[in-house]
């Protein structure tokens, strides 16, 4: 398995990582609705990222 998909299946790191996006959005006061669906192939309008 490749290295990448190891960490990006860690459980412990997808926590940490959407604790980290909680903190800056509450820091920011960027609200669910301004957070958009995003990758490297671009939007995918009508979606938006969980609470």
């Amino acid at each position: 398995m490749d290295p990448k998909q190891v960490s990006a299946e860690d459980i412990e790191l997808i926590k940490v990582w959407f604790d980290r996006l909680k903190i800056t959005m509450k820091q920011y006061s960027i609200l669910s609705t301004d957070c958009y669906n995003m990758n490297e192939i671009g939007f995918q309008e009508g979606q938006e990222c969980a609470e």
